[in-house]
């Protein structure tokens, strides 16, 4: 069962994943491999902070990957029509993620264990997020 669920989460990240380096070319490729990058070092972090991974962990892990892919879409969108800034792009998603960041912290201290890895898995992406956009967007800046 939990499998299945892998190689679905899997199939879906690389078809979104191959998606960028059909439509965006050379930059689309870059954006593909810091979009992986994210997912490694996601899984490190998780590793070394000593979260339960349970289902609703990888359940984070893909919200997470959803999260960076939307960043990298309207990055890789937004930069052929005018110069545009990586720190819009992350203070747009700041705008929409304050909730989910709120209720991971207060979800990490619940006593259920299914909830709280849920949630430290969640709030680890979301920094991780912000973080490894700042570093590797601002490269695919200096590319242009």
């Amino acid at each position: 069962n939990a499998k299945i669920i892998l190689i679905v989460i899997l199939t879906v990240m690389l078809i979104l994943a191959l998606s960028l380096v059909f439509k965006h070319g050379l930059k689309g490729l870059y954006a593909m491999l810091v979009n992986i990058s994210f997912v490694v070092i996601l899984l490190l972090a998780i590793r070394y902070t000593d979260v339960v991974v349970t289902i609703p962990s990888l359940v984070a892990v893909v919200v997470a990957y959803i999260l960076e892919y939307v960043i990298l879409l309207k990055y890789l969108q937004n930069t052929k029509e005018n110069d545009y800034e990586i720190a819009d792009e992350v203070v747009d998603t700041l705008k929409y993620t304050f909730i989910l960041i709120i209720s991971s912290i207060t979800l990490s201290f619940s006593h259920n264990i299914l909830l709280s890895s849920f949630a430290m898995t969640l709030f680890i992406a979301i920094i991780l997020l912000f973080t490894h956009n700042y570093i590797f967007v601002k490269n695919m800046k200096k590319k242009d």
